[in-house]
Parts: C-alpha cells; structure tokens; sequence
C-alpha cells in the first residue's frame, strides 16, 4: 500500500459509490484468476452436500408423503401421533437446511480467505501472486475465523438471522486481517475496522446479493426449461434402491451455475470497502500522518476555493492545504482548478 500520506487520505475518503465501482472494477479484471479458487470450494461443498445428506432427503421425502393426508383432512381431527409426525417434518426440514447452510458457508469463507490477501494487494498496486496468496492463506490463525463466520452465521437462522447479521457485519475483514503481518488479534482487528463501515458492509452484501438474484431468476427460468426435473424425479434419485448420486451433484451444480459464476463479486466489492476503512483506522491513530496535512475548522459548506499566500482552503470540507493538490487529502474531492 502507498505510504503517500495525501494518497491514503484520498482513499480514506473516498464516498461509497467510488468504492462500489473500484469494486466492479476489481472484478472485471481479476475475475478469470479468482473464479478457479472459489469456484472449486463452491463445487467441493455442492459434492458434500449431496453425499452427505441425501438420506436425510430420503427420510424427508417419505415423511412429506405421509403427512400429506394430514395437512390436508381437518384441523379439529388432527391425532397427537399426526402432530408429532408433523414435528418431525419440521424439525427435519430445519435440520436439513440448517447443514446445507453449514457446508456451503464452511466452504464460501474458506473460498474467500483464499483470494483475500491477493484481491487486497492487487487493489493497493502491490506485487502479488495469486498462488503464493492461497499457499499463505491456509495455516494455523484461519481456524476462529472459519469458526465464527463459517458455524457462527449459519447457526443464527435460531435468532431469525439476528446474529447472523450481527457477525457478518463485525467480522467478515477478519478474512483479511488474520493474513496481515503482526496482526495478532484478528477478530479484534476486524472488529475495530468494522467501526463506521457496517452499513457499507451490509450494502456490499445487499448489492451482490441482488445481482444474484435478478441473473439466476431469469437463469432458473431458462433452466427449468431446459432440464425438467420435478419432485417425483429428485425422490427416486434419493431412493436407496435407485439412488443415482452422479445425476444429483450434476443437478446440484447446473442449478447453481450462477451463484457459482458469480461468487467473486461479493468480495471483490468488499475489497475497496475494506481498505477504506483499514486506511481510516491507521490514520487515525497518527501511523501515518504528515505534519504538512492539517485541518481547519472551517465552514463545510464553501462552494469557492479560499486561497492565501500561505496556503489553499479545500471549497468541498475546507481542508488546509500548504499547497494545491490533485485530491483534496482529508475529503478526496478532485481539485479541479486553477490557481
């Protein structure tokens, strides 16, 4: 990362919607390098979840059919053996989401903490090699972050996903700080960046989130189409006597083309977020300040450029400067004018 003070200044201050766009940016030019990494973990946790979990579909599958009759015969006749047995659907249904959470959560973050380090570098213009970062990505200070953001986010759906968020927003830059060096807390790093940027972080999720959505309604659609598979098919898939493993993950992983296609995008938007607010925690302890960068208490509402024989007052903050620069270091306006 630049040690320019005026340079990490602008950075600091960039608004949202810049950052939102170098995160597109970061994307476009980086996506044919990270979609290998992440795509494998995602098609890792698809394998998973259909191996590991296609008994409990079964069981699922033969319990939906007897409790059929029930949800349909009237209320006031409903048996205490009908109830349980409408129970058991339930708490198996939220069992089975639950893990499939667990997998392809466990699976995302391990994805996202192979690229971080690359996808931050790369960002700041620093030398970087993917395959050096993924080697480095796996040790030891990877297992609380794949803890709490892998286990922790799935096991908030119990809090209506209250946690969940909570977690999301206050921890998911530890994928990044467990990788800076001499950083030897952290969680608490994340934390501490997190400060101010957890509705920015939140965004990131709702943006990629959305995007998602909008390609893959429009893909599952098409798909729908194009592959005809309805329940009666999928349960003899799961049946022991015929079970056909193979047509489950290939199923598994053409409908999830386009999360799996789209995967980088969350963390190539979260990128510019985070350093951003990595920048304003470092200079706000003074790491990098410059005596010549000074502020002034001035009306934040100037619309003209206020200059001296000393110096040059910013027009969009009314930042001190000694001299005009290109960005305006405390707010990161262009100063597009003539002195």
């Amino acid at each position: 990362m630049s040690k320019d003070p005026v340079e990490l200044h602008r950075i600091a201050h960039k608004s949202y919607g810049n950052l939102i766009s170098d995160g597109f940016s970061l994307f476009m030019k980086t996506y044919k390098s990270i979609i290998i990494p992440i795509g494998l973990f995602f098609i890792i946790s698809i394998i998973l979840r259909e191996i590991l979990l296609v008994d409990l579909r079964w069981d699922l599958s033969v319990l939906e059919v007897r409790i059929a009759p029930i949800l349909n015969s009237d209320p006031s006749s409903i048996t205490p053996e009908a109830l349980q047995l409408m129970m058991n659907y339930l708490m198996s249904s939220l069992g089975l989401i639950v893990l499939e959470l667990l997998i392809s959560n466990i699976f995302t973050v391990l994805g996202l903490c192979a690229v971080a380090a690359f996808l931050f570098k790369y960002y700041n213009y620093q030398d970087t090699s993917l395959r050096e970062e993924i080697k480095g990505a796996f040790n030891k200070k990877m297992i609380p972050i794949l803890l709490l953001l892998g286990l922790g986010i799935p096991l908030g759906i119990f809090t209506l996903f209250i946690v969940s968020i909570i977690i999301f927003g206050f921890f998911i830059f530890s994928i990044y700080t467990y990788q800076l060096k001499d950083n030897e807390n952290p969680l608490k790093s994340a934390r501490a960046y997190s400060k101010g940027a957890f509705w920015r972080i939140i965004g990131v999720l709702v943006i990629s989130s959305l995007i998602t959505y909008i390609i893959n309604f429009i893909y599952q659609f098409i798909f729908s189409f194009a592959w005809p598979v309805n329940s009666l098919t999928l349960t003899s898939w799961y049946n022991p006597s015929s079970r056909r493993l193979d047509l489950l993950i290939l199923y598994g992983i053409a409908q999830n083309l386009i999360p799996l296609l789209l995967e980088p995008l969350f963390i190539c938007l979260l990128t510019p977020v985070f350093t951003s607010a990595y920048v304003k925690n470092q200079l706000s302890y003074g790491i990098t300040a410059e005596p010549h960068i000074r502020y002034s208490p001035m009306n934040r509402s100037l619309k003209e450029p206020q200059i001296s024989d000393k110096g040059i007052y910013c027009p969009f903050c009314g930042n001190y400067m000694e001299f005009k620069l290109n960005f305006c270091p405390n707010c990161g306006e262009k100063l597009n004018f003539e002195v």
